[in-house]
C-alpha cells in the first residue's frame, strides 16, 4: 500500500457512520445533479422523477448497507458484514426494478437505465467507504 492509499485508508476508518453517510448522500446528490439535466432533455418531468426516485432507491440501499456493513464488521469478522450489506445493497434496488418491470411502460424503462446508473454510483462509493473498514481486519502479518 502506498501512502495516499494508507493515508486514504486511515482517514476513512478514523471517520464514524453518519460522516461515512454523509460522503455517500453527497456523492449520490451529485450524481443526480449531473444526470438531471440529461433525465429533463430525455423524459421531461417524468424523466427527473424517474432518475429522482432511482437516485433515493440506491441512496437507502447503499446507506443500510454501509450501517449493516460497519455494525457487524468488528463483531463477527467480514463475511457476515458483506453478506448483510449486499442484502440491502441489491435487495432495494432490485425489487424496485422488479415493481417497475411487472407494471411495464416507457417511464418504467427510464427508471431501469437511472436505477443501474445510480446503483453504480451508489455501489462504488459505499465500497470505498467499507473497505479500510474490512482490510483492517483481513490484514495478513507478514
Amino acid at each position: 500500500m502506498n501512502s495516499r492509499t494508507a493515508w486514504l485508508a486511515g482517514t476513512i476508518r478514523s471517520l464514524g457512520a453518519a460522516p461515512r453517510t454523509a460522503i455517500l448522500m453527497a456523492a449520490v446528490l451529485f450524481a443526480y445533479l449531473f444526470c438531471a439535466p440529461v433525465a429533463w432533455k430525455v423524459g421531461g418531468l417524468s424523466g427527473l422523477c424517474a432518475s429522482g426516485l432511482a437516485a433515493a432507491t440506491c441512496l437507502a440501499g447503499a446507506v443500510g448497507a454501509l450501517l449493516i456493513s460497519l455494525r457487524l464488521g468488528g463483531a463477527f469478522g467480514g463475511l457476515p458484514s458483506l453478506a448483510g450489506g449486499m442484502m440491502f445493497r441489491l435487495g432495494l434496488p432490485l425489487l424496485s426494478g422488479l415493481v417497475a418491470v411487472c407494471r411495464g411502460g416507457p417511464s418504467d424503462r427510464v427508471f431501469l437505465c437511472w436505477l443501474i446508473a445510480f446503483y453504480l454510483v451508489a455501489l462504488a462509493v459505499e465500497t470505498l467507504l467499507t473497505l479500510p473498514e474490512l482490510s483492517k481486519e483481513l490484514t495478513i502479518d507478514g
